[in-house]
């Protein structure tokens, strides 16, 4: 499957332990004994082990398959590092991606508050990841790296990462992380963050409930829909605490969000109910996010907005597609004080389709154009308003909106405000 960052493990850990009012000492969790079988598996060893040992990670394998309903994976690969290195192994992988000199869209998002202006070193990016990420699976290698924290290697947490990986395994070998949903899919930030939920949401919700008896917990007694919800609140938060939100989103949102979704799904007909979300996936984050807040009504596909004419001088950097999380961000960013998703999510859920368009000058100025369809021409009236607080130019008509600017303190395109002036004349609203 294509993606833009590895799939990226965290643990839902910490929700049981925050409900429960268990220790959230590593080593305490080493003691507790297995709580009641799952009726799913109830002959399975639900005691925690040390990952590192050949004869653990083949335990928590079966275990993972088990609970999923499948058999485990002919050929895996698993690996313990430290996180040193693991990071070298990030800064192996990055060599051949060289680091551009200017990063229009780091410029570009910049306006909204959704990225710094000079974009963040990709060394940062990778030490940040290396410090985030408790396992990864490596699809291409059909390898599992267990990211060495110096927490103790025996322990309910510990073993739940690697659960998550291990489910991550046994998606791909069913449907190909590389080609699923299909080769065809057209890959931008809104479609690999709803395709993102599947995939982090089904491994986050099979460790969540393969937690309850490694942590000693009676998996008929945990509230998993307060947890799922307490667990999706916090990342929603923790979404927000970084200079690349874009990125930050895709390494916090897939997990609450979809361990969400998972759930409500498992709820409704069990692993089979799961399997409906892999063959027919929503693949626009307004779909997975209204569902889940009971807003709006689901919408996939998208509208699709076309490109515009690159203007003469003008050279593309690229293009995407923000979808109604991004633009959830932009209006919850731009209060300039903390703010609630809830506050915003009415609007950004009248998002139908968007495409933002970057350029770079001759004088290494940086050009876009965002053209959005909303659900109603209220909707796109409002929005039109708000960036009446941006130094841009702007416009809406029936439910389109266009945005035009440039970062370097000049005059927008005149092109691409043409083009969105043209756009926008020819809403069918």
């Amino acid at each position: 499957m294509h993606q833009r960052d590895p799939w990226l493990s965290t643990s839902v850990l910490s929700a049981f332990l925050l409900l429960t009012g268990c220790s959230g000492d590593d080593d305490s969790r080493s003691l507790f004994q297995p709580g009641p079988a799952l009726p799913e598996c109830p002959n399975a060893d639900y005691s925690t082990c040390d990952v590192r040992e050949a004869d653990c990670q083949d335990r928590l394998l079966e275990l993972a398959a088990c609970v999923r309903g499948r058999e485990p994976p002919a050929r895996l690969q698993i690996d313990v590092m430290t996180k040193a290195e693991y990071l070298e192994m990030l800064r192996d992988d990055a060599a051949d991606r060289p680091e551009p000199e200017l990063q229009h869209f780091s410029r570009a998002l910049s306006l909204f508050n959704l990225a710094p202006k000079d974009g963040v070193p990709y060394d940062d990016q990778l030490e940040e990841q290396a410090e985030f990420v408790g396992g990864q699976y490596r699809q291409d290698e059909k390898r599992i790296i267990v990211v060495d924290h110096g927490r103790a290697a025996s322990s309910a947490d510990i073993d739940a990462t690697l659960l998550h990986e291990f489910v991550h395994a046994l998606q791909d070998d069913e449907h190909d992380l590389e080609t699923w949903p299909s080769e065809e899919t057209v890959w931008t930030f809104d479609s690999t963050l709803a395709a993102r939920t599947i995939v982090e949401g089904e491994a986050s919700f099979y460790e969540s409930r393969i937690s309850a008896p490694l942590l000693g917990l009676d998996y008929r007694r945990v509230d998993f829909e307060s947890t799922f919800q307490n667990f999706m609140d916090r990342l929603l938060v923790k979404a927000f605490d970084s200079p690349l939100l874009l990125s930050q989103s895709q390494r916090t949102l897939p997990y609450g969000v979809g361990a969400l979704q998972a759930f409500h799904a498992w709820e409704v007909d069990g692993p089979s109910a799961i399997e409906r979300l892999w063959s027919d996936p929503p693949l626009t984050m307004q779909k997975v996010l209204s569902p889940l807040f009971g807003r709006n009504r689901p919408q996939s596909p998208s509208v699709e907005v076309p490109p515009p004419e690159v203007p003469e001088g003008l050279t593309l950097y690229g293009d995407d597609t923000l979808g109604a999380w991004g633009l959830c961000l932009v209006l919850t960013k731009r209060t300039g004080v903390p703010a609630r998703v809830t506050d915003f999510i009415d609007q950004a859920l009248m998002w139908r389709g968007d495409r933002l368009s970057v350029y770079s000058g001759e004088d290494d100025s940086t050009y876009a154009l965002w053209q959005l369809e909303l659900e109603s021409s209220t909707a796109a009236d409002e929005l039109d308003e708000f960036f009446d607080d941006f130094p841009v130019e702007h416009g809406a008509v029936g439910k389109r909106v266009f945005v035009s600017y440039n970062m370097n303190d000049l005059s927008a395109s005149a092109a691409l405000t043409q083009w969105g002036e043209a756009w926008v004349a020819s809403s069918s609203d």
